[in-house]
């Protein structure tokens, strides 16, 4: 990803923490000039704080090499844009993809009709 989406930009950061939570729930609704403007998932509106705000405006400014101004606003409803949805939607994705590669293994299927077993949890390879 690139500096170009928003997604691209958090993961240059390389934030850490609350801060980098913070990021990766937000979504970008706009930059004009020195004020960029994102707007929040509900469900993490305990994360703006404004030493948390004030961490991530500050880790923008130097990497971005000037001087920003960060607002952030709670959106009304589920924002769907942000890194963090992003990344829950590929892992769902994963694991539906990983239930079904073990459902129809045929080795699976041997070792659970030999033990009359049943298969309880499966984990996608990253």
């Amino acid at each position: 990803a690139s500096d170009d989406t928003w997604d691209g930009l958090v993961a240059a950061l390389n934030l850490r923490g609350l801060c980098a939570e913070l990021a990766r729930n937000c979504q970008l609704r706009g930059r004009e000039g020195q004020r960029m403007e994102l707007e929040l998932a509900p469900h993490c509106a305990n994360l703006l704080t404004d030493r948390i705000q004030q961490q991530l405006q500050e880790a923008l400014c130097a990497h971005l090499g000037t001087s920003i101004v960060v607002k952030i606003t709670v959106a009304n409803e589920a924002v769907v844009a942000t890194p963090a949805a992003k990344q829950a939607e590929q892992n769902a994705k994963k694991q539906v993809r990983a239930e079904a590669a073990a459902g129809a293994d045929p080795a699976v299927q041997a070792l659970l009709n030999t033990f009359d077993g049943e298969l309880l949890k499966v984990s996608p390879n990253e």
